[in-house]
Formats: structure tokens, C-alpha cells, sequence
């Protein structure tokens, strides 16, 4: 607009210089060649002028249009970045918050404040709780990812059998004796780490720095049991201290002067009594870190900025095979079920995508048996079965399966309807019979079944024991139990990935999915980079060093 106003004083200005009223209009005439050519020479300036007029003003609609154009091209890229920026954070489960929201966020280095619904206490099962005790006390091990033994108060142990181990003890932190009345006083007292070393028969000190312990029964995972804090103040392996403690507000850990300066200076653990408060904490800058089941807390956060990670505090949900059952005795059929269920889907339809999916009751486990139509074809047709009609039939037999489901669960029961019409489509038949908790067992305990869909809950330990009715269905598995019974404690953790591949291989078992539990954080708070199945905060501790 500025530039059409300047052309046309131009304009008004070549207009004075060619004074109109100066030249007459004469005929054209031969004898009159000097008045003609003046009057030519006037009307030629005159439409340079106009020519001149129609150019600039054409240049200058030309340079509005273009930069409107611009600005209408330069809004519809920014609206096709936000829209992917939408896409990609909705795929990957992450808040959205749109670009001229944010804010640039320093890491931050000196307090975190941390919300929890429980009592501020370490005797809790709090798992928040109690895996920042871990940090205030030094532990006999740790148990890091895939079940490496990390060892820090007990420096090694020797197998001696499947019910005597030889614990070697780091004097410099503790005794033998010592750590003998700390492990009897956990059993004595039936605190809520009794169910780690209820096993044991006896504990006898041999010398200073070895102890001697003898189990009730056989326990191939007993090492993994020993993850036990051992109450030592300002130990040199303890990262926090206690600085300030009241069970009904508020518990204060402090890093210690040996910790790593990478790690949070302060930790601040706050009791609130439900979560609406925590949210309302949370927008007023009160606390910085919180924990929900449900994805309608971020909704209730609106465009406040946060962080959200997923963890599975160790519930899952698995199809359990009868391991007498003929109609799935085959390894091929049981590939051909898994195959054919499309468990991202029941994820996403009845536990709204929170949740991951996997294969076996371990904590660091994989989904390896992808939804696969295609492998189900291939499996039964290679297997001399063929579609007749809508189902795939051998020997004039068709697939018939029979799930049991306790009937009081309503997201089991529309578990096994979905798997119904996922097998179903596959031209394999699935009758679902509902069952209360107690028909079930019976129905169990007779064999009357070929499948079943059942709450798992594991924790760090690897044992398998109270799966061992469920998932030997064959002698493959049986050798690799048998042959992690006979390993030395250094080798432990080989064998139990033998055992998972076996498991996987004969697709003893199916996981449909695990639950998840979000922790919600405020931006530029790096504890939650990454975090392993049921640890918080093991890699962010770890890593600094």
C-alpha cells in the first residue's frame, strides 16, 4: 500500500513538468509540420506517462498480491507442521503442546518435588518408596537390566547346592555378624521384605566377612531374592540421606557429599490425599512429579506443560495353554492362536492403549509373536488343513477350542470376545464358557479347558515356580529348568534366557498385555529419561557414574 501511494506522487509530479495548457490541438497538416510535431511530442509524453502509471501500478498489485500470497503459503505450512507435530506426538503417547506454548526449560539440577497417595513411610509397599530406600541404604545386590547381579554390601556368592550358599561380605561396609541380625530381624519382625528370605532355614557366620545360608527347600532364583537394603547411615554406596521426615506431609532426602553432583540435590516426597489435588499442586508450581492410572489426568493438565512416561508396576493379563489338552498339544497350533490375535488392538480397544504388549511373565521381555494372518495360513495349510467353508478343517475335524473366563471381570470378558472374533476369522472356533472364581478352579483342576485367560503379577525376581503347572508343556522345557538348577550363581543370568527362549519358542504361554502407570513431570526434570519396567529411578542413578 506504501509503495502505490509513493508511485502515484511520482506521478503528479512528471505532470508538472509536462504542462498540459502550454501546447494546442492542431489538425495534422502538411504545412503545419512543427505544430503537428508538437502536438505529436505532447501526446507521445503523455502516454509514456500513462504507460508509465499503468506499469507501476501494476508492479505494486502484483508485489501485494505476491506477499499475500506468501503469508497464505507460509500459514499453511505452519499449519501442515503443527498437524504432523500432532500426529507424531498422538502416536507416540506424548502430550501435545503446540510450539508457540513453549518455553525453554533449563535441566533441573538442585529439587524435584514428588507426589504420592500413600503414607511417607519406608516400611509402605509403596514402590515409589521403596525404590528410593534402595538409594538411602546400601543393598546385599541389585538386580540390574535383564536380571544382572550387581553386587555392592555382599561382594560374591558361591553355590554351594540348591539350599546352601556362602555369602562373602564387604567388611568395610558391614560385618558378617551384622548383616546376619539385619537379615534375622527382616524375618523375625515379618517386615515387607519378608517374602524374599522366608525361605531361609538358618544363617551361620563362619567368619568376619562370610555367612553361611541354608534354605527350607530348593531355589534356583534364591540369589535374586537378596535385592534386600541393609540399614547402614552414610555409607559410602548410599546416595541420599534423610534430612526431614513427618509420615503425614512430607519426607526430605538430601544427596550425599560421596553421590555423584550429576544427581537431583534434593528429593521431596509430598503426601496428598487424591489426585485432583496433586493436579491442582501440580498447575500452581507446588510439586514437580506425580503418578496416574488414567490418561484423562493429562486432559485435566490442558495446555500446562509436562512430560509423560509409562511404566508397568507388574500386573499383566496372559492366555494361559492347558498343558494336558490334545487340541493344543501341537506347538504349530498354539503359534497359529498367537498368530492370529491382534493384541495391539485389544490393547487399544479395551485398555486404551495403556498398557504394552508382550509374550512372558518377565519383567524385560519383548513381543516377538507379531499379528500375523499370514503365518496362521501358512502354519495350518503346511500342517494338512484346509478351509472348508469358514473354518479350517482336517481329518473331516474342524479347530474347536474352549476358553474358561471368570465371568466377574468385565475386561476378560471383552478380552475373550475380541480373541473370539479374531480366531474366528482365521476359521478356528473359540467357545468361551463364563465362570465364576470358583468354577474355574474346579474346572481347572479336571482339565476342562484348552485355554484360559489369567491376571499375572511378577515382580524383579525371574522365579517362574508358580507358573511351572501352567507353562512345562513339554520336556525342552523341563531340561532348561533342570539345567539352571545345576549353574553356578555366576551363570545364572544365561540360564534364565534360556529358559525365556524355550518358553518363547514353544509358546508355553501368551501375553495379551501388561498395565501401565504414568508418572507426569515437569519438563526439564531428566529422573525419567529412562526407566525400566518396575525401576524409576536405577538408570538415572547409575548412569551419572
Amino acid at each position: 500500500m506504501v509503495q502505490y501511494i509513493q508511485i502515484k506522487r511520482v506521478v503528479k509530479m512528471e505532470k508538472k513538468y509536462v504542462n498540459e495548457g502550454r501546447y494546442k490541438k492542431v489538425s495534422r497538416s502538411p504545412n503545419r509540420k512543427r505544430g503537428a510535431s508538437r502536438g505529436v511530442s505532447s501526446n507521445i509524453k503523455k502516454n509514456k506517462i500513462k504507460k508509465i502509471d499503468n506499469v507501476k501500478k501494476k508492479k505494486s498489485y502484483k508485489r501485494r498480491n505476491g506477499k499475500v500470497l506468501k503469508l497464505i503459503i507460509s500459514l499453511f505450512l505452519l499449519a501442515i507442521i503443527l498437524f504432523l507435530s500432532r500426529l507424531i506426538t498422538k502416536e507416540n503417547e506424548e502430550p501435545f503442546i503446540p510450539v508457540f506454548f513453549q518455553k525453554s526449560v533449563q535441566e533441573n539440577n538442585e529439587n524435584i518435588r514428588i507426589a504420592i497417595f500413600d503414607d511417607i513411610n519406608f516400611e509402605t509397599n509403596n514402590v515409589i518408596l521403596t525404590e528410593l530406600e534402595q538409594y538411602v541404604y546400601p543393598m546385599l545386590l541389585r538386580i540390574g537390566k535383564d536380571y544382572n547381579i550387581r553386587y555392592e554390601v555382599c561382594t560374591n556368592i558361591e553355590k554351594i547346592n540348591n539350599k546352601e550358599y556362602d555369602l562373602k561380605i564387604n567388611t568395610d561396609i558391614i560385618t558378617a555378624l551384622e548383616t546376619k541380625i539385619q537379615i534375622d530381624k527382616i524375618i523375625n519382625d515379618k517386615s515387607k521384605y519378608y517374602y524374599k528370605v522366608e525361605n531361609v532355614e538358618s544363617i551361620e557366620v563362619k567368619n568376619d566377612e562370610t555367612l553361611l545360608i541354608k534354605l527350607k527347600e530348593e531355589d534356583e532364583y534364591f540369589v535374586y531374592n537378596l535385592e534386600i537394603p541393609i540399614y547402614i547411615k552414610d555409607s559410602d554406596y548410599s546416595k541420599y540421606k534423610i534430612i526431614s521426615q513427618d509420615l503425614n506431609k512430607k519426607l526430605v532426602l538430601q544427596r550425599t557429599e560421596k553421590a555423584p553432583t550429576d544427581l537431583i540435590k534434593q528429593i521431596e516426597i509430598i503426601k496428598v490425599n487424591n489426585e485432583q489435588i496433586a493436579i491442582d499442586m501440580y498447575k500452581e508450581l507446588q510439586i514437580d512429579v506425580f503418578f496416574s492410572n488414567s490418561e484423562n489426568t493429562m486432559k485435566m493438565l490442558g495446555k500446562y506443560e509436562y512430560d509423560v512416561k509409562s511404566y508397568n508396576s507388574g500386573e499383566g493379563i496372559y492366555l494361559m495353554f492347558n498343558p494336558e489338552s490334545q487340541n493344543i498339544k501341537e506347538k504349530y497350533i498354539r503359534q497359529a492362536i498367537v498368530y492370529s490375535i491382534d493384541r495391539e488392538n485389544l490393547l487399544k480397544e479395551v485398555a486404551y492403549g495403556k498398557g504394552k504388549v508382550i509374550d512372558l511373565p518377565y519383567i524385560y521381555d519383548e513381543n516377538k509373536y507379531k499379528y500375523d494372518i499370514y503365518a496362521t495360513e501358512n502354519l495350518l495349510k503346511s500342517n494338512n488343513y484346509s478351509k472348508i467353508g469358514s473354518y479350517y478343517t482336517k481329518d473331516r475335524k474342524r479347530i474347536v477350542l474352549t476358553m474358561l473366563v471368570n465371568k466377574e471381570d468385565n475386561e476378560k470378558l471383552e478380552i475373550a470376545k475380541m480373541i473370539k472374533t479374531d480366531l474366528a476369522k482365521m476359521g478356528i472356533e473359540l467357545k468361551i464358557e463364563e465362570c465364576s472364581v470358583a468354577e474355574l478352579e474346579k474346572k481347572k483342576e479336571k482339565n476342562e479347558y484348552d485355554l484360559m485367560i489369567a491376571s499375572l503379577y511378577i515382580n524383579e525376581n525371574p522365579n517362574i515356580k508358580h507358573f511351572y503347572d501352567n507353562l512345562v508343556l513339554n520336556d525342552k522345557i523341563k531340561n532348561e529348568i533342570q539345567n539352571l538348577k545345576l549353574l553356578e550363581t555366576s551363570k545364572l543370568q544365561t540360564g534364565i534366557k534360556e529358559i525365556r527362549n524355550a518358553l518363547s519358542e514353544e509358546v508355553s504361554i501368551a501375553g495379551i498385555y501388561s498395565k501401565n502407570t504414568y508418572v507426569i513431570y515437569r519438563k526439564g526434570i531428566d529422573v525419567f529419561k529412562n526407566i525400566n519396567y518396575m525401576n524409576l529411578f536405577y538408570e538415572y542413578m547409575y548412569e551419572t557414574q
